[in-house]
């Protein structure tokens, strides 16, 4: 699943992600409190991920920290995507946030291809 390789690759732990991931992979029904813990935690690493790439403009930051942080953050967008109603546009945003957090295209092609082809 994509939502796990961009985690996995971004290096991003948290419990909210742990339990978000099992319930996915598990296809349970969440509850509503998954989604809104994962919106704020998004929120959360976006404001680390830009109040970083502040300190890299003014040279108090390295870049590689503010790539790091950006990359976790649009992991955990990834997952809170994957958690909206409608299945295609879930899919789709969360293929799409997850490229933007490991940058393999490729990767992802493949990974959305071999679920393809275990539904049919």
């Amino acid at each position: 699943m994509v939502c796990r390789l961009a985690v996995e690759r971004t290096g991003l732990t948290h419990p909210i992600v742990d339990g978000a991931l099992n319930e996915l992979e598990a296809d349970l029904s969440s509850d509503a409190s998954i989604k809104s813990q994962l919106e704020h935690l998004t929120e959360d690493l976006d404001k680390i991920q830009w109040d970083l790439q502040g300190d890299v403009d003014r040279g108090k930051a390295e870049h590689e920290s503010y790539m790091a942080a950006f990359s976790r953050a649009r992991a955990a967008n990834a997952l809170w995507h994957a958690f909206w109603e409608d299945p295609f546009v879930s899919a789709v945003e969360a293929a799409y946030e997850a490229h933007a957090a490991i940058g393999d295209l490729v990767v992802i092609e493949r990974l959305v291809e071999a679920i393809l082809e275990q539904g049919s």
